[in-house]
């Protein structure tokens, strides 16, 4: 698989599109567009920016914020 983000490897690469199909099928209407960049913070919580601009952590137990 060729790496789409900067800086990150093959498995956090897809653990960033798991996420973001989980989150983007509980909207009617997903407004936040394509993922732009992927990273993990501090705690080591990945997180994704998408297109709009907004980003979001994402847990392993499925949660966001």
């Amino acid at each position: 698989m060729k790496k789409k983000y900067k800086g990150v490897n093959a498995e956090l690469e897809q653990r960033a599109i798991e996420a973001y199909k989980r989150h983007k099928q509980v909207f009617e209407e997903w407004q936040e567009g394509d993922i732009k960049e992927v990273w993990l913070d501090d705690r080591g919580v990945l997180c994704i920016r998408y297109e709009s601009g907004n980003w979001w952590h994402y847990e392993d137990d499925g949660s966001w914020w």
